[in-house]
């Protein structure tokens, strides 16, 4: 593999990987928990029904066989309670409009589209501001990028559960890595798998949350509980740990002090560390990865020790993605190197034009031959988890 293009917008397999994210119809239909049969109503499109085909799913016209029905055009009043009327108690109504929505006077929520309606990476509920701790993964060039016009509309027809705020997809990575995440705002997450595929996956997080939980220092896991195919863990609001750098206003030395400080907190393991030495994982993962044999390395690390998957919250922080865990040797550098380069990525409109990508990662004392080697690194996890190679 060529050495990795390594570009202020964002690593370009990510990038590659974006174009295949679904639109917002596709995405909601492998969302929904559609068992046997699902109800719709107008003409259904054929990216739909290869996938309803693809999963063994019936296509009915009898309401009271599916917990869902679909409308591909906005209803009116009348047709929505008739159908709700027939729905088995679980049931809902989805349906996609633009402007208003109709609802019989009926609690609706509605979830609008990031980033727009050809390729939805998430959907936000509309009353929930998008803030930028609530953008996971999203690069830079998105940040101005308004939310789609088209709403999804959904009329439960038993109330009283707690309040979806938004739905993270992930149909861009390799199908055994996607999952689907369900946040409900003061009440809990629910990490689903989007296929059959990727229920290991999903499986491998609960058991990367109990070993992390054992081997951080000074930081807890959230715990999640395996129920009916999915992960649940509790929603745990805080702040976070860069809540009180200004990337416009503060030096660019006081940034790197307090980066470094709070990577020292994340990396803060109970094991020892251990000289780096190659493994059939490593070469899996990272190819053409060539590091030093001095590199320090934990047995066991969280990959993804990104600073916003860390909050704090009453004195104490928590770690709340534990995806990407390496149970093999990885120099710790390396994750430093990815945290500082996604903290850059996430801040490039403050810092770019007050110091280069490169002068800021060599603050940290990544050299030329480091930012190669680990750019390098990240381009081929990329690849991997995007199922481009």
């Amino acid at each position: 593999m060529n050495k990795a293009t390594f570009k202020y917008k964002g690593i370009q397999s990510r990038l590659k990987a974006l174009d295949n994210l679904k639109d917002s119809g596709a995405n909601i239909i492998s969302w929904l928990d559609l068992s046997s049969a699902v109800y719709i109503e107008g003409t259904c499109p054929k990216a739909w029904m290869r996938y309803f085909d693809s999963k063994g799913i019936r296509v009915t016209d009898n309401c009271s066989e599916s917990r869902y029905a679909i409308f591909t055009a906005a209803p009116d009043e009348a047709r929505l309670r008739a159908v709700l009327d027939i729905l088995p108690d679980d049931g809902a109504i989805l349906y996609l409009c633009e402007g208003d929505p109709v609802s019989c006077g009926l609690d609706t929520l509605t979830l609008v589209s990031f980033p727009d309606n050809r390729k939805t990476m998430q959907l936000y509920n509309d009353k929930t501001p998008l803030t930028r701790d609530a953008l996971i993964n999203i690069i830079p060039s998105w940040k101005n990028v308004k939310p789609g016009k088209t709403k999804l509309c959904v009329i439960y027809k038993s109330s009283g559960g707690p309040n979806l705020s938004s739905v993270k997809f992930n149909t861009h990575r390799a199908p055994k890595f996607r999952l689907n995440t369900l946040v409900y705002g003061g009440s809990c997450v629910v990490k689903k798998a989007a296929s059959p595929e990727a229920l290991p996956h999903l499986l491998r997080i609960a058991d990367n949350s109990k070993k992390l939980d054992g081997i951080y220092r000074n930081i807890s896991v959230i715990p999640c509980e395996a129920k009916d195919g999915s992960l649940v863990f509790p929603y745990i609001s805080g702040r976070s740990l860069t809540s009180g750098i200004d990337p416009c206003k503060d030096s660019v030395e006081s940034i790197r002090d307090r980066l470094i400080s709070v990577t020292d907190s994340i990396l803060d393991y109970k094991c020892d560390l251990i000289p780096f030495e190659r493994t059939e994982l490593f070469d899996r993962i990272f190819p053409c990865a060539f590091p030093d044999a001095g590199d320090k390395c934990y047995p066991l690390i969280n990959l993804d020790s990104n600073i916003d998957n860390f909050k704090e919250s009453e004195g104490r922080i928590y770690c709340y993605d534990c995806e990407w865990v390496a149970s093999f040797p990885v120099p710790v550098r390396f994750v430093r190197f990815r945290a500082y380069f996604y903290y850059y990525r996430d801040n490039i409109n403050a810092l770019e034009s007050r110091i280069s990508l490169q002068d800021f990662l060599n603050m940290f004392g990544f050299s030329k031959k480091d930012i190669e080697l680990f750019s390098s690194m990240e381009e081929t996890f990329q690849w991997y988890v995007n199922g481009l190679t």
